[in-house]
């Protein structure tokens, strides 16, 4: 929310959001943001979610979504890069 209301990133085209997951599977965690995401479509102003650019990341754990920053015209694209820490 802080990237919609404008307290990260206002007037800019693009944020990055990094996630560190330490409770395996990822999956599951990157499976639960996008449900959270698409629950609160009204609250987030989430006009769509997107496929990952190469130009972002190539990284598999990638989620992209468009949305809309109150007092801005223009979305912001907000890239979603999870990391699993779970690993040794």
């Amino acid at each position: 929310m802080d990237f919609v209301d404008g307290k990260y990133s206002r007037g800019h085209n693009y944020g990055i959001m990094i996630g560190y997951v330490v409770l395996a599977p990822l999956d599951n965690a990157v499976a639960k943001v996008i449900t959270a995401m698409n629950t609160r479509k009204v609250v987030t102003f989430e006009r769509s979610p997107c496929q990952p650019d190469d130009k972002f990341s190539s990284h598999p754990y990638t989620h992209c979504s468009s949305h809309l920053q109150r007092g801005q015209k223009d979305p912001i694209t907000l890239v979603h890069i999870f990391f699993d820490l779970t690993r040794e």
